[in-house]
């Protein structure tokens, strides 16, 4: 028996089960063309480069040219690859052929191995799928991987590059036209690269100052990477990931997060956790990447709670123990209910620590962990930065099941890191002068920042005289605890604000101190004072004024009345109900459109706008907003002769239905829900705003047909494609529904399907564990 043969045959099969960057791995990160690596490298004499030249000469439509060059120390004795995928128009030097492999003839210190394959296999195997490699006319976006050449060496570093036009990553490259827009922040140089044929969405300074303010803000001490490339291209199917040191984030990709999410993945995370903590990876990464978009003002406070309201959706999920996890294309549990519980402990450690530790603390110390991280080891590490009262948290959040409270106060957020200058004017001197008993003053303010961080979540509070009532104005809120209507300062702007403030009945006539404090979440306030004086005169509950008027009301107009012509939503599941006159029931924190209009009277009307919001007067009496409370809209008309009239509107909240049907993932293959003829699974009727549906009518629906009702079920999979429908009703009339395609296939082929969903390393391993056999037989055999 030849022993080298078996031997060699276990250290292909070893190769390929080791990814590229393990122990004793390295990649060079510096882009590269073809010139910039024309000269040999530099080789240690236990050591292997392997450099990669991708190119579009010579190819066809959805191919691309790979030249794979191996360098060589003398000290090594052999190298071979494996290709596991097709590859045509092959040529070698140094390189013997058999069969997939190719094996070093050990006559020069350089061999390579230069090939055509189809674009699609330099992709990323990622946990929702596999993002492909793409080519489209000129251009190319591909992957390295992880697969490389097995070979006795002690050290193997990897180059990457490009032939012609186009940009090079240490795993990553772009072929053909692009722009590169180049940031160094701490000696990081961070590079984003939009090819030409891209359009994206956000501008790219706003990318790079989104990703600069991640590095800036958040000290995990995550790692020491020179640089980092992103990448702004069609990610189709996933919004974005990291991969290699790199961002990849789909060029449509709003500012809303993701940038920061996948950066903090790439240069902040070094840990390793087993399964019991795996959900802090996601969610770290989740909520920094809303808590930077939050500060940055590119959400509001209202936006960041919706991203992190990821409630239980049934009861045995529990974040420690990743088989209780759902995983659906609109909710995914170590993200979304992640993100949340992250956001609890870090207001809780920021709260027990006077504010002297964060989250951020916890983060730093899980990166400094030696061997992999527990959800022992995790809790130990929340309580050492928090104290004992944080514990409990963890046991009845992390390792229990119970929903953690969505957030409901910015200033549990805050950072005073972030440098913002606050200022409070008031442009018109009467708005508190000659008020009457009863009434509902008006105090316009102009907010500005001169700092050089945009100011988020600025809020008010009020030093008022006794029994008078600070009431909530369009765009800001009174309270600490408020959901709505923070406003957000960019740099070196201003905005204008309306707050109301209520009389009471039997003010008495004379003048009153009073004082307004505007605040934002990097602790920045300012302060304005006045007096106020109040007449004796009686008056409507109205405060309206224009800039050189007091606030006396006009007669309204006889017989004129204001109706709620119309109210929609474009939100499929936020539909909003009249209840009667002057109740209006809407969906929570849903875009809800109302159009007012004015009845019995002759005037012309000269607009129809919000009592709260009157320097936006619209002709048409068209409004739109979202509500996360209980709240009452005051409509006013002013007509050409002056007069007013308003009406006042209830609008009350109730919890969005939003269905979706969940199902046991480990039954289901693919995108399109297929699985054997014959196949049972469970449905279940699911809700992303609460843990269950309570007291809700649910009905099922196959293809158009009723076959079942309440909150499960039983479906069998039949030959062909059918449509499932779940319908919800609540017991105030909102009905939602959600629709799904379940197809049912033959044995055959759902074989081919669990195929397509095999990683290509696996191919290969089965083809060095055949090729080893066959050595295995024939060396008995001789």
């Amino acid at each position: 028996m030849d022993c080298r043969a078996v031997g060699l045959a276990v250290l292909l099969l070893g190769s390929l089960l080791v990814p590229l960057g393990s122990v004793g791995a390295a990649a060079d990160s510096e882009n590269r063309t073809t010139a910039a690596l024309a000269q040999q490298p530099d080789v240690g004499a236990n050591e292997v480069v392997v450099r990669t030249t991708f190119s579009l000469e010579d190819t066809g439509e959805d191919e691309v040219r790979v030249r794979k060059e191996y360098f060589i120390g003398e000290e090594v004795s052999f190298l071979s690859r494996a290709f596991p995928y097709d590859i045509d128009d092959v040529s070698t030097r140094h390189m013997r052929r058999d069969g997939d492999f190719f094996h070093w003839t050990e006559s020069g210190p350089v061999a390579s191995v230069e090939y055509v394959a189809n674009a699609s296999v330099f992709g990323v195997s990622l946990g929702t799928g596999y993002s492909p490699g793409q080519r489209e006319g000129n251009f190319a976006f591909l992957e390295l991987g992880s697969r490389g050449p097995s070979h006795d060496a002690t050290t193997e570093r990897t180059q990457l590059a490009v032939a012609g036009e186009g940009y090079a990553s240490s795993n990553h490259v772009v072929l053909g036209p692009h722009e590169t827009h180049t940031r160094t922040v701490d000696d990081r140089r961070v590079t984003l690269v939009v090819p030409e044929n891209v359009d994206l969405g956000p501008a790219p300074e706003a990318v790079l100052d989104a990703l600069a303010e991640t590095e800036r803000r958040l000290d995990a001490a995550g790692g020491n990477r020179p640089s980092v490339s992103a990448f702004a291209v069609p990610t189709r199917g996933v919004v974005g990931y990291a991969s290699g040191g790199d961002v990849v984030v789909d060029n449509t990709a709003p500012m809303a997060g993701t940038w920061q999410h996948e950066y903090v993945h790439a240069t902040k995370q070094q840990y390793s956790p087993d399964d019991s903590a795996r959900w802090v990876v996601e969610a770290d990464a989740e909520y920094y990447g809303a808590l930077y978009a939050f500060r940055r003002g590119d959400l509001t406070f209202r936006q960041f709670r919706s991203q992190l309201t990821g409630t239980s959706q049934h009861e045995s999920e529990r974040l420690t123990d990743p088989e209780t996890w759902l995983t659906n294309p609109w909710y995914r549990t170590e993200y979304t209910r992640g993100a949340l519980v992250v956001a609890t402990l870090d207001a809780a450690i920021r709260n027990a620590t006077a504010g002297e530790r964060s989250y951020e603390d916890v983060f730093r110390r899980t990166n400094a962990h030696e061997g992999r991280l527990t959800h022992e080891a995790f809790r130990r590490i929340v309580v050492d930065v928090g104290g004992p009262s944080v514990g409990p948290l963890v046991d009845r959040y992390v390792a229990g099941t119970a929903d953690p409270p969505i957030p409901d106060n910015p200033y549990a957020f805050t950072d005073p890191s972030l440098n913002t200058s606050l200022s409070v004017d008031k442009p018109h001197e009467d708005d508190m002068r000659g008020l009457h008993p009863g009434q509902r003053a008006r105090l316009r303010l102009s907010v500005s920042n001169d700092g050089t961080d945009p100011s988020a979540a600025v809020g008010f509070s009020t030093d008022l005289p006794d029994h008078w009532q600070f009431l909530s104005s369009y765009g800001v809120t009174s309270g600490p605890n408020a959901n709505t209507g923070y406003l957000q300062i960019p740099t070196n702007d201003s905005t204008t604000a309306t707050l109301l403030i209520r009389l009471p009945e039997n003010a008495p006539v004379g003048q009153y101190n009073y004082s307004v404090t505007a605040r934002d979440v990097g602790g920045s306030t300012a302060t304005l004072s006045g007096v106020a004086t109040v007449v004796n005169e009686s008056a409507s509950d109205d405060s309206e004024s224009d800039d050189s008027a007091t606030n006396e009301t006009l007669a309204p107009t006889v017989n004129a009345s204001i109706t709620l012509e119309n109210v929609s939503s474009d939100y499929q599941h936020a539909v909003a109900t009249e209840l009667d006159d002057t109740t209006v029931l809407v969906q929570r924190d849903r875009q809800i459109d109302f159009r007012f209009a004015v009845e019995g009277t002759n005037h012309s009307v000269e607009g129809i706008g919000l009592v709260t919001e009157m320097s936006e007067w619209s002709d048409d009496g068209r409004f739109s907003d979202r509500f996360s409370d209980n709240r009452t809209l005051t409509v006013r008309a002013r007509f050409t002769d002056g007069s007013t009239v308003e009406r006042d509107y209830r609008i009350q909240v109730v919890p969005a239905l939003d269905p979706a049907i969940a199902y046991d993932r480990s039954e289901l293959y693919g995108d399109r829900m297929t699985a054997r003829i014959g196949t049972a699974t469970t449905l279940r009727a699911i809700s992303l705003n609460r843990p269950e549906y309570d007291g809700h009518e649910i009905a099922w629906f196959v293809d158009g047909q009723r076959v079942a009702t309440g909150q499960r079920f039983d479906y069998e999979f039949t030959d062909g494609e059918q449509n499932v429908t779940v319908v919800v009703r609540d017991g105030t009339g909102f009905t939602a529904t959600e629709t799904k395609r379940f197809r049912g296939q033959t044995t055959a082929e759902e074989g081919l399907e669990r195929a397509r969903g095999v990683p290509i390393a696996l191919y290969a391993i089965a083809v060095a564990i055949l090729v080893g056999l066959g050595l295995f037989v024939r060396a008995a055999r001789s």
